[in-house]
């Protein structure tokens, strides 16, 4: 449905990402103009729109910044270093910690109406199937032993303390769960998918997670710049499954019939102490104690709240992995 946000113009950073391309199509569906700032126009794989601005730049330059968001109403900011293998917690530091401090000062200076932060899920604690975490439950181990968490944590505290200070601009933060769906050209968390599909058997961790459509974390962003609360969290996860039913539903969807079998909790632990030693002598893997801990645990999410005040309706899960599947088969990846 499109409503009538002509006049309204959103600057979405990270535009060729996963979630970016998703957020810019619904963004586009809804009316709204929309400037997406990538480091190369080449990489944006979705149809041109004439009401859609490809700028090239970086997010981390002030000079690019104040570029990008001149003229433009609200700002999106979905770019973020999310690879697991990087050595040092400064590593982060520059892309998901400084220039979030930076876009919000911009944001500030140009009286932008809304800034809207993705953050992660892993920025708040999570729990068990009858008690899931909510935007209130603090970070828990082991996701604050991962470098990676901890730069999603403090981009969102930078992002709670603007929200205090006196400004137009107002500060949300949107937290997704692991998404899926089309447009995952890298692939970036679709790999889980396409590790599925090239193996005959599927050696699956003890853990689990929250699995969520990419279109419902789009459709959240798009709902958020209008009815996001100033200094507000939302989690938007969606079905939490272990590792071993994810994949069950996967034979399910696709007819085939893999061997699904649990890696010991031992064994991955393990492995992870070996990956500890492996990053200690400058070697770059994203297996450490750490990750492979956060693979042991179910990492269970409440959404109620994003339903609630920014009305987002779920996808199941069975419709999420089959669009994620359908795009993957069409792209051949």
């Amino acid at each position: 449905m499109k409503s009538d946000k002509t006049h309204k113009k959103v600057l979405v950073t990270g535009a060729n990402s996963l979630l970016g391309t998703n957020t810019i199509l619904a963004l586009l569906r809804y009316g709204y103009k929309v400037k997406g700032m990538l480091r190369n126009r080449s990489s944006f794989k979705a149809p041109i729109h004439p009401d859609l601005e490809l700028y090239e730049g970086s997010f981390t330059n002030p000079a690019d910044i104040e570029s990008a968001i001149e003229s433009c109403n609200y700002v999106i900011h979905t770019a973020a270093i999310t690879d697991q293998d990087l050595l040092k917690f400064s590593d982060y530091e520059n892309v998901n910690i400084k220039a979030v401090r930076l876009i919000a000062e911009v944001c500030r200076k140009s009286d932008i109406e809304k800034m809207i932060f993705v953050g992660s899920a892993n920025a708040c604690g999570h729990g068990i199937a009858n008690e899931p975490g909510t935007e209130l439950t603090p970070p828990q181990w082991p996701f604050t032993g991962s470098y990676y968490a901890q730069s999603k944590i403090k981009a969102q505290e930078i992002l709670m303390d603007a929200a205090q200070q006196t400004s137009k601009t107002e500060f949300v933060v949107i937290n997704p769960g692991f998404m899926l769906g089309p447009w995952d050209s890298k692939p970036s968390s679709g790999r889980i998918i396409t590790m599925y599909l090239n193996q005959k058997i599927i050696f699956c961790p003890p853990g689990g997670k929250s699995f969520v459509h990419v279109k419902d974390v789009a459709m959240a962003l798009v709902q958020a710049l209008e009815k996001a609360k100033n200094g507000q969290v939302y989690l938007l996860t969606g079905e939490n499954l272990s590792y071993k039913a994810f994949f069950e539903k996967l034979n399910t969807l696709t007819g085939r019939n893999k061997p699904v079998l649990i890696t010991p909790k031992w064994l991955l632990l393990s492995a992870g102490k070996f990956g500890d030693f492996l990053r200690f002598i400058g070697i770059r893997t994203s297996l450490s104690g750490v990750n492979t801990r956060i693979l042991c645990e179910h990492v269970w999410y409440s959404n109620q709240k994003a339903a609630k005040e920014l009305g987002v309706k779920f996808t199941p899960i069975n419709k999420t992995l089959q669009d994620t599947l359908l795009w993957f088969e069409k792209q051949k990846l």
